[in-house]
């Protein structure tokens, strides 16, 4: 049985649900719509059950690689049925995270490598 929800999770729950309305409604103005109210609480109450349901599965990616943190490859895993949310993912993380330049040294001893003392 899950534990029954702190103070902070419901301020955190609150606030993720202003987020979210406050998200639907911008989007709505751009696109010229009339938003209605029940719709942003059935939206976010949806999210929140989303992010039950990911939390299980990055938490059981993460067990089965014996690990304790979960990782940005966990989340890629919760995207592997959606290709195209996978590719957007991954373009997102290397944004964030670069990937290291190649070594400039090749491994053979040369003139321009280094040589130990």
């Amino acid at each position: 049985m899950a534990d029954p929800p702190s103070q902070e999770t419901d301020h955190l729950i609150e606030a993720f649900r202003y987020t979210v309305a406050k998200l639907f409604f911008q989007q709505a103005q751009k696109d010229n719509l009339q938003v209605d109210n029940k719709a942003i609480f059935v939206l976010s109450e949806l999210l929140l059950g989303y992010i039950e349901i990911l939390t299980t599965d990055l938490e059981a990616f993460c067990r089965h690689g014996k690990r304790t943190t979960i990782t940005a490859d966990d989340v890629l895993l919760c995207c592997r049925r959606n290709e195209s949310l996978k590719e957007k993912m991954e373009r997102f993380l290397r944004t964030v995270n670069p990937p290291p330049p190649p070594h400039s040294f090749s491994g053979k001893k040369g003139k321009n490598n280094c040589k130990s003392v």
